[in-house]
């Protein structure tokens, strides 16, 4: 479904891959209350380092 939004395979008002989209949809109204409810089981619980830590680039000097 992200890519479909992101890299513009799903379009505003358009009909296409609008399957795709309607069962992504399915999925997701199923999958993200569970996680929500699983994150907030853990609310207390250390989450740890994050799975994308900050980068330097070139162009960008990026410090965390």
């Amino acid at each position: 479904m992200r890519n479909q939004i992101i890299h513009g395979g799903a379009t505003y008002g358009s009909s296409v891959n609008r399957k795709q989209l309607r069962d992504c949809t399915l999925l997701l109204e199923q999958i993200v209350p569970v996680i929500i409810d699983l994150m907030m089981d853990g609310k207390n619980e250390v989450w740890g380092d994050p799975v994308y830590p900050v980068t330097i680039k070139d162009d960008l000097k990026i410090q965390p």
